[in-house]
């Protein structure tokens, strides 16, 4: 049965985290690789005939990540992750507004591997996430409007769950959106903020340097915050502050497909953003970046019933 949410869950794609060895030393670091290729892969299931619903999902990922030792030396390893999570989800709906309430159940099984031998690591957190939308989607709109969509995660790993370290994770997205100068232009504004604290393992990097931002205020993911539409490495730390200033307008109403060929196009879009942002560690200052520019997108629909978007955009 088709669900009208999705379910949250942690990316743990970051570029850096940090990982305390027994030996404290790597040297020329060569990644190790497997000796045999397994996809990645994901699962959920929902079951949303009760109040609240509730759900299931694994997954198994395979990430690069830079390590750092006590002894401040650093290399490239891979890590093979599998997530099992289970929760409940409450929403409730009315005709201009909808709440959403999460509490789920997450255990992360992570294999690093090293040079010499694989080490693994395992965290077991505890999810609760809140979300109010009071924006509104009309027939024509090219985003959301008229309104605010505001949501707070907070995500506690602890040893008496049976995790290997203990921390905490907090989020907060909050995005309002006004009315523009012509029908369905859009104001878009974001700000967000993060911060994640605890052993170093259980630390949640943010990355500072995403295109797109996240469909959803709900997001545990190491990316939810990070968008910076602009050239340049991306940044990374514990803590990280980002706001987002837009102007979104339509341009042309297509409704239009070729023959019975199944791709029919819908819109045509524009938007010029400014974008700015800062992440940071306990121990580092913090590191700031701005950036500027515009998009021009298309709005589609492939196969009938399979709506997707083609962006092309430009930033400084």
């Amino acid at each position: 049965q088709k669900t009208a949410y999705e379910i949250p869950k942690r990316d743990w794609s970051s570029d850096v985290c940090s990982f305390r060895s027994a030996t404290g030393q790597f040297g020329d670091v060569t990644v190790r690789t497997r000796d045999t290729a397994t996809p990645d892969w994901s699962s959920v299931y929902a079951y949303s005939r009760w109040r609240p619903s509730v759900f299931g999902s694994v997954a198994r990922q395979t990430r690069f990540r830079t390590m750092t030792l006590q002894d401040a030396t650093s290399g490239t390893v891979s890590v093979t992750q599998h997530e099992v999570q289970a929760g409940v989800f409450l929403p409730v709906s009315h005709v201009r507004s909808r709440w959403e309430a999460w509490a789920t159940l997450v255990r992360t099984d992570a294999r690093y591997v090293f040079p010499d031998r694989d080490r693994t690591a395992a965290l077991v957190s505890s999810r609760l996430a809140l979300a109010n939308d009071r924006s509104q989607r009309y027939g024509y709109s090219i985003s959301r409007e008229h309104g605010v969509y505001v949501g707070a995660t907070v995500e506690a790993a602890r040893r008496a769950l049976g995790s290997d370290a203990d921390g905490t994770t907090g989020t907060v997205d909050a995005r309002a959106y006004l009315p523009g100068l012509g029908r369905h232009h859009v104001v878009a504004m974001r700000a967000g903020s993060a911060i994640s604290r605890g052993d170093d393992l259980a630390v949640q990097p943010f990355r500072l340097g995403n295109v797109a931002a996240s469909p959803s205020v709900v997001d545990f993911g190491g990316d939810a915050l990070g968008l910076m539409r602009g050239p340049g490495p991306a940044l990374t730390g514990s803590r990280v502050l980002s706001g987002t200033l837009e102007y979104r307008l339509p341009i042309m109403v297509i409704e239009r497909g070729h023959g019975t060929w199944p791709l029919l196009l819908r819109t045509v879009h524009a938007s010029v953003f400014a974008d700015a942002g800062a992440v940071g560690n306990a121990n580092t200052a913090w590191q700031r970046r701005i950036a500027a520019g515009g998009e021009l997108a298309v709005d589609a629909v492939a196969g009938y019933g399979l709506p997707f978007s083609a962006t092309l955009g430009a930033a400084w």
